[in-house]
């Protein structure tokens, strides 16, 4: 009898799967003479028969596995059958053994694993030392508490990325698991208050015309800010008011050259 299992769910769900169903294969009811394992390198498992015998697999024994089999359809013990447990999540539930249970050969088994699962680890931002890696291959409590670890990082990069400002996200774990965390930001705004100073100081239509070119650039930058998350559409919409009220205030303003003191006044809200 051949059941294939890693064909069909994946080399993790094998290493899971295929020692129970050997275990219960033995405690089945199969003859004693017979031997049940799982085939080195293969992909399956086989029930092997005793060349003496037929090859047919006793009704007594035959039904007992199969209702060994069935017994756990509904309920499966691995994380990978979350399809039957919709109170699961990507890693299903982090505080049961089933976690624990989990059986990787390689680093790059692992590896890929934390890949497909967390996406702190898919866009970069996970720095786990390879000697952590390997202890938490042998080590069940090492391999409970990464998957933890990144879970929570997940969802605080979940959190953060709708936070006006937020750039990146990295987690640094250390050879004995300690975590770390940095976030960067980047903001973009304008000084409301200088500007409304600098209208209200200019004097005549070059100093506001000079006041208009310094809000045009303001424009761009928070338009640009607003296309990196580093402001929102706010800061835009304000500094669209401050360039309305100055373009429209220097309609009223003469056409001539500053005073000194104009000047002088116009240079101290220029500087503060």
């Amino acid at each position: 009898m051949v059941v294939e299992i890693n064909d069909t769910y994946g080399k993790y769900v094998g290493n899971n799967v295929n020692p129970k169903i050997i275990k219960r294969g033995k405690n089945s009811g199969i003859r004693r003479d017979t031997e049940i394992g799982d085939r080195s390198g293969e992909s399956v498992v086989e029930v092997l028969l005793n060349q003496k015998d037929t090859l047919e697999i006793s009704e007594q024994g035959r039904t007992a596995l199969k209702a060994n089999l069935e017994a756990d359809d509904a309920k499966s013990d691995s994380i990978f059958y979350m399809d039957k447990d919709p109170s699961f999540d990507t890693v299903g539930d982090l505080t049961s053994d089933t976690v624990k249970d989990l059986i990787f050969d390689t680093v790059d088994d692992l590896s890929k694993y934390l890949y497909e699962n967390f996406n702190i680890v898919k866009q970069g931002m996970a720095e786990i030392p390879s000697k952590y890696l390997r202890d938490c291959l042998t080590d069940p409590d090492k391999r409970q508490s990464l998957f933890k670890n990144l879970k929570a990082a997940d969802e605080s990069l979940e959190e953060k990325q709708g936070e006006v400002g937020f750039q990146s996200m990295k987690i640094k774990i250390d050879d004995d698991g300690e975590v770390t965390t940095e976030s960067t930001g980047k903001s973009v705004s304008v000084n409301e208050q200088k500007r409304r100073r600098q209208i209200a100081a200019a004097a005549t239509r070059g100093d506001m015309q000079a006041i208009i070119a310094l809000l045009e650039q303001d424009l761009q930058e928070v338009e640009a800010g607003l296309e990196e998350n580093a402001c929102d559409e706010r800061e835009v919409e304000k500094v669209k008011a401050l360039l309305s009220e100055a373009k429209q205030k220097m309609s009223s303003l003469p056409d001539r050259e500053p005073t000194p003191e104009e000047q002088a006044i116009m240079m101290m809200n220029t500087l503060m």
